[in-house]
């Protein structure tokens, strides 16, 4: 053999060594990892089962997170849903608070027309109630008018009834005192013939005077006239009041300011302030 070849022999065997070697090598790592597998194996498997747990317990964990989702869902749902209900509740009672608003504005402006018509019925009130009683008052001086009115016109009626009696009296006095004028005539004209001046005597001059006093026992008057006012003894007084004629009196006794005189005329008629006068 050559040395070529067996130089090739020998590199073959120490190629084949090698080979050896390393297939030794190889299957003693192989081994190795084979068991490093198992063990791996082994603990993977382990690994998995406890990720098994793990995701078993992952997915009831999310399962149940799931169902909280859901529930916080619904809740959200719900608050939403009383979010909105609140909302509408809130722009309703907003509506209403400005309706309210506007009702207490009216009731205000309403209550502002009440409290002036009030001032203005109590202000018609009292006026009414003054003229209430004014009106009183007008009633009564109405009924105290009618009542002085209704007895002023009884006095009329007894003054009428008196004054007629007195007319019927003055007429019988008037017929009487034409029979009087008529012999008086008859004895100036008688007195005229025998030569008597007529004109030379004097008219009785007119005296007014106040009866005083009244002695209706006595039948005697006091009137406020004397000697100082020309009253003699004689003088004869016609005796009125309001214009009803009631006597004749004829003084007695003449005193300087006042005189005593005798009713001729009246008795029973003539009474104190009544008015005297010597002519009509």
């Amino acid at each position: 053999m050559s040395p070529i070849g067996k130089i090739f022999v020998v590199l073959n065997f120490v190629f084949s060594l090698v080979i050896l070697g390393v297939l030794g090598a190889i299957l003693a790592k192989s081994e190795e990892y084979k068991n490093a597998y198992e063990l791996e194996k082994q603990n993977f498997s382990a690994e998995q089962a406890k990720w098994d747990e793990e995701r078993g317990a992952l997915n009831s964990e999310i399962q149940t997170r799931r169902n909280d989702n859901t529930m916080l869902q619904e809740r959200v749902n719900n608050e939403t849903a009383r979010a909105d209900s609140e909302k509408r509740e809130k722009d309703s009672l907003k509506t209403d608070n400005e309706q309210l608003r506007s009702d207490i504005s009216q009731l205000q402006a309403d209550y502002q027309k009440f409290t002036a018509s009030l001032a203005e019925l109590h202000a018609n009130n009292k006026e009414l109630s003054d003229k209430n009683v004014e009106l009183i008052n007008e009633k009564t001086a109405a009924v105290d008018a009618r009542r002085a009115a209704q007895e002023a016109q009884a006095r009329l009626e007894q003054d009428v009834t008196n004054l007629t009696a007195t007319i019927e009296q003055l007429k019988a006095q008037i017929e009487e005192l034409k029979g009087v004028a008529g012999d008086l005539n008859s004895q100036i004209e008688a007195v005229v013939q025998a030569g008597f001046d007529i004109a030379s005597v004097r008219a009785t001059p007119q005296i007014d005077a106040v009866v005083q006093r009244v002695n209706p026992e006595l039948n005697l008057v006091v009137l406020s006239v004397g000697a100082d006012d020309g009253v003699t003894r004689g003088t004869a007084f016609e005796v009125f009041k309001d214009g009803q004629y009631k006597g004749k009196v004829v003084v007695d006794d003449v005193y300087p300011d006042n005189c005593s005189a005798r009713i001729v005329r009246g008795q029973g008629q003539i009474s104190q302030n009544d008015s005297a006068t010597t002519r009509l």
